[in-house]
């Protein structure tokens, strides 16, 4: 039961927004908080993760990659660390291991 309440304590609420756009962006400028651009971030804090804190996570992807993307959606994780990528690139990493 304990681990049940630590995984739902470490996946992301769906609640949370995105940071806004800076303001007085000009339209031809890529925004760094796009979902695609965060995304991009995302799987580089991933890349760059100790091989060790994010082997489960790599086990899960190969094994059941549908599962992953739908139970462990980078936007989510992103949303919840307020955009900081690299946090939560880590917490999904944790996620999987606390899963396990």
């Amino acid at each position: 039961r304990a681990k049940a309440n630590e995984e739902h304590h470490l996946h992301p609420s769906n609640t949370m927004s995105t940071p806004d756009r800076a303001a007085g962006k000009e339209d031809d400028e890529e925004d760094p908080f796009s979902p695609e651009q965060m995304r991009q971030q995302f799987d580089q804090a991933i890349e760059s993760i100790d091989l060790e804190e994010k082997k489960v996570y790599l086990e899960a992807l190969r094994q059941a990659p549908h599962l992953v993307e739908t139970e462990t959606n980078p936007m989510q994780f992103i949303t919840y660390c307020d955009g900081d990528v690299w946090s939560a690139a880590k917490r999904l990493c944790l996620y999987w291991t606390e899963r396990k």
